[in-house]
């Protein structure tokens, strides 16, 4: 399986189920973290998801063997929100997510997108 093919089955394992009450609209990641850009029903706890999102990835990376370091997620997670008009800008950033962090710190690139979405 391709580095880019690991995204996409990861994607379905996380939020393949309606139950979830979530809609996908992107996810990426580099070494050592990902970023994902979604809609969370009112009813749905962010605490929860990332739970779900952290059990569900750990047990599709240790089966499928897909990072043989991996030891699994660090405790805690960020979670910002955003206007919906920011929506397309959210998914173009985590589309380039890698050249980003080519050329910026996590701090720069996290004020970067604050300042760029205010409404």
């Amino acid at each position: 399986m391709q580095k880019k093919d690991h995204a996409q089955y990861g994607s379905r394992t996380i939020f393949g189920s309606e139950e979830k009450k979530c809609h996908l609209y992107r996810i990426g990641g580099v070494e050592d973290h990902i970023h994902i850009v979604t809609h969370i029903h009112p009813s749905v706890a962010p605490a929860m998801l990332v739970k779900d999102i952290k059990l569900s990835t750990s047990e599709l990376i240790k089966n499928a063997n897909l990072f043989s370091h991996f030891n699994g997620w660090q405790n805690g997670y960020r979670a910002f929100t955003y206007h919906i008009n920011s929506k397309e800008q959210l998914i173009q950033y985590v589309r380039d997510q890698a050249n980003h962090h080519k050329t910026m710190t996590f701090r720069e690139l996290v004020c970067g997108i604050a300042a760029r979405t205010r409404y």
